[in-house]
């Protein structure tokens, strides 16, 4: 199903750029109050795929949710590539954020493959 493979892969990129990315930002001036609204604009998604898993895609409110996911999306994405992750160029460093990139792009594969291993044992 592909709601499913989007709920998937968009939760598994949303926990790794947390724990790898948000975690560091929220701890300096310029990008702080920016992650934590990061953090809960992934926790608005978060909801509109519940709410939504709960729903048939017939159902009208299927449709009025995934509008707002898509429109809270587009906006997380314009304000992270504008704003976000040039300010963590002005407080990190270019070593340390190749770094965080890879361990992002490592930890999102994990949890994608323990995603995977859950569906296959759930069949």
């Amino acid at each position: 199903m592909v709601f499913l493979r989007l709920k998937t892969a968009l939760t598994a990129h949303a926990r790794a750029e947390e724990a790898c990315f948000y975690e560091i930002l929220k701890t300096k001036g310029a990008t702080r109050e920016d992650a934590f609204e990061g953090y809960e604009e992934h926790h608005l998604v978060d909801i509109l795929f519940q709410e939504m898993s709960r729903l048939e895609p017939d159902d009208p409110r299927w449709s009025a949710k995934f509008a707002v996911l898509h429109e809270s999306l587009e906006h997380h994405i314009a304000e992270e590539e504008g704003k976000l992750f040039l300010d963590a160029e002005s407080v990190l460093s270019r070593k340390h954020l190749v770094e965080l990139g890879g361990r992002f792009e490592t930890d999102k594969r994990r949890r994608l493959a323990n995603a995977a291993r859950r569906r296959r044992g759930a069949a």
